[in-house]
C-alpha cells in the first residue's frame, strides 16, 4: 500500500462532512415542507369551522430531495366545509303571517263607506269620507254613471262600498245611493254624481284636486260642485238657443220665485236645485257681461252665483251637460238668456190684479210686464245694455194666453241675436231687472218710456197722446233717457 499523501487525507476527511451536511439540510427542508409547496388540488375556500392544517414531516429519500406531498400532507376541509347548494326547501317556508297585511286603500272597498258633511278652510262645508279625506264628482259624468276608467281611476280613485253607504253628519240619507261600475265594483254617488278621491290628496283636509281641469270639484251638501271663480258662459242650445252654462256645457236654471240678490230655494228644494256655488268671484266666460255676474251669500254661508240679479241653479235630474229637463219646471224654473232673463217653453202671458197700477200683464209666476214706447211695431229697438236692464220676454213656441189676456192679441218678434221675444198688441214686451220680486212694478215710468201693460195692450199711466200702438223711433237701441 502506497502512503498516502496529505491532500488525500483532506479529500477522505472533507467528504463525510459533506454527506452530513446534505443530510441535515434535507432535514430541515422536509419540516418546512407542508406549507412551502402549494396545493395543487383545487378545492373550496374552507369553511370557517375547518380544522387548522396539521404539519406532517415527510422523511428524506436517500438522494436527501424533498418529497412531493402525500395524501395527508395538505389539510383537507372537512365535509361541511363546502358549501352545498340550497335546494328548493333549504330556505324556512314563510309563515302564513309572515306577510305584511295589506292596508286598505281608498280604492279597496273593505266595509260600507260613509259620507259626511266636513268644513274645509277655504271651500267651505264639503263632502268627505268618513276619515275626512275629500271627495270629487267629474262634471263630465252622467247621471247615476261614471265616465272616469283606466287611468283616469288610477288618478281619481272611485269611493267604493261593500253594502250601502252610511250617512254621516250633514248628509242627507236619501241622496246617497250607488252605481255599479264596468268591473262590478259598487260606487258611492251623491244627488247622483259619482264620488271620487283624488291620488294626490295625501292628508285628511287636502283639496289638490280642486278645479282640476274645470271639470273636477269639491262637492256641496246639496250635490253640486263647489267651484273656484265659477265660470258662466253663453252657449248655443239646439232647442233653447242661446242660454247661460257653466265650464261644462252644463244648463243652468233661474227660479222666478226668487228675489233680485236673494234665494228663496233652500232644503229640499236646493237638492233638486243645487245652486251653482263659487268660492271667489265668478268668471265671466265667452258671450257673458262680466259686470253682470255678482254673488249673494245663501243662509248656510255659502257662496252662490248670480247673474243681472238672479241665483243660478243646476237641476238634478239633468243627465249629462246639454240636459234641459229642468226647464219650465211648474213653470218657474226657466233656462236663462244672456240678457239675464228666463227662457220659458210657450211663454204665458197673464193679466192680473196690481194693487197699485189695476189690471195689468204678468207672466205665469206674477213678474210684471213692460212695453217700451220707442220701440216700433213688431220689432224691439233695445238692446246692448238696454236689454240688460230690461230682459227681453223670449219663448220658445208660440205663446200662451193666461187668465184675463187676450190669445190673439199676442205675438213675437225675432231680435237681432235669434231669439224670439212675446209681443202683445204689437209691443214686445219686457222685465225689469230692478224687480225685487214677483209683483214689483218699480220700472213703471221711468224715462216716461217704460210702462205696465193693460190687458187691451196699452201702456198703463201714459199721459194722453203718449202713442198706444208702437211707433218708429229716431234713435233705435236706445239711450240714456230711456232708463238704463
Amino acid at each position: 500500500m502506497k502512503p498516502t499523501s496529505f491532500m488525500g487525507r483532506v479529500r477522505l476527511l472533507v467528504l463525510p462532512g459533506a454527506l452530513v451536511a446534505l443530510v441535515i439540510a434535507a432535514l430541515a427542508c422536509g419540516e418546512a415542507q407542508p406549507t412551502a409547496t402549494p396545493t395543487r388540488a383545487p378545492a373550496a375556500a374552507p369553511s370557517p369551522t375547518a380544522a387548522p392544517p396539521t404539519p406532517t414531516v415527510a422523511a428524506p429519500t436517500a438522494t436527501a430531495t424533498p418529497l412531493p406531498p402525500t395524501a395527508t400532507a395538505t389539510a383537507r376541509p372537512a365535509p361541511t366545509a363546502t358549501p352545498v347548494p340550497p335546494t328548493p326547501t333549504s330556505a324556512p317556508a314563510p309563515s302564513p303571517t309572515a306577510a305584511p297585511t295589506p292596508v286598505p286603500t281608498p280604492t279597496q272597498a273593505a266595509a260600507a263607506a260613509s259620507v259626511k258633511a266636513t268644513q274645509h278652510p277655504e271651500l267651505g262645508t264639503v263632502l268627505t269620507d268618513g276619515s275626512g279625506r275629500t271627495l270629487y264628482l267629474f262634471t263630465r259624468d252622467e247621471l247615476g254613471k261614471s265616465n272616469c276608467t283606466g287611468g283616469c281611476a288610477t288618478a281619481w280613485p272611485p269611493l267604493l262600498t261593500v253594502g250601502a253607504p252610511v250617512a254621516g253628519e250633514g248628509i242627507s240619507a236619501d241622496q246617497l245611493t250607488t252605481i255599479t261600475r264596468g268591473d262590478g265594483s259598487t260606487q258611492v254617488a251623491y244627488n247622483g254624481w259619482p264620488l271620487y278621491y283624488f291620488a294626490q290628496d295625501a292628508s285628511p283636509g287636502d283639496a289638490r284636486g280642486q278645479n282640476v281641469n274645470n271639470v273636477w270639484f269639491a262637492v256641496s251638501t246639496f250635490g253640486g260642485p263647489v267651484q273656484n271663480g265659477a265660470q258662466v258662459k253663453a252657449a248655443q242650445h239646439p232647442e233653447l238657443g242661446t242660454v247661460l252654462m257653466d265650464a261644462s256645457g252644463r244648463v243652468l236654471y233661474l227660479y222666478t220665485r226668487d228675489e233680485l240678490g236673494k234665494s228663496n230655494c233652500t232644503g229640499g228644494c236646493a237638492i233638486a236645485w243645487p245652486p251653482l256655488l263659487t268660492v271667489g268671484a265668478p268668471t265671466a266666460g265667452d258671450g257673458v257681461t262680466a259686470d253682470r255676474l255678482a254673488t249673494i251669500t245663501r243662509g248656510d254661508g255659502s257662496t252662490q252665483v248670480a247673474y243681472n240679479g238672479w241665483p243660478l241653479y243646476y237641476y238634478n235630474r239633468d243627465v249629462k251637460p246639454g240636459d234641459i229637463v229642468g226647464q219650465n219646471r211648474g213653470n218657474v224654473w226657466f233656462a236663462v238668456s244672456t240678457f239675464g232673463g228666463p227662457v220659458q217653453n210657450g211663454a204665458q202671458v197673464k193679466a192680473a190684479q196690481h194693487p197699485e197700477l189695476g189690471t195689468v200683464l204678468m207672466d205665469a209666476s206674477g213678474r210684471v210686464l213692460y212695453l217700451f214706447t220707442r220701440d216700433t211695431p213688431g220689432t224691439s229697438n233695445c238692446s246692448g245694455g238696454c236689454a240688460l236692464n230690461w230682459p227681453p220676454l223670449l219663448t220658445v213656441g208660440a205663446p200662451t194666453a193666461g187668465e184675463g189676456a187676450t190669445a190673439d192679441l199676442l205675438g213675437i218678434t225675432t231680435r237681432g241675436d235669434g231669439s224670439v221675444q212675446v209681443t202683445y198688441n204689437g209691443w214686445p214686451l219686457y222685465y225689469y231687472a230692478k224687480d225685487t220680486k214677483p209683483g214689483d212694478a218699480t220700472g213703471q215710468d221711468v224715462g216716461d218710456v217704460w210702462y205696465v201693460v193693460s190687458p187691451q195692450g196699452r201702456a198703463v199711466g201714459a199721459e194722453a197722446g203718449t202713442a198706444m200702438t208702437p211707433t218708429p223711433s229716431a234713435t233705435p237701441g236706445g239711450g240714456s233717457d230711456y232708463g238704463y
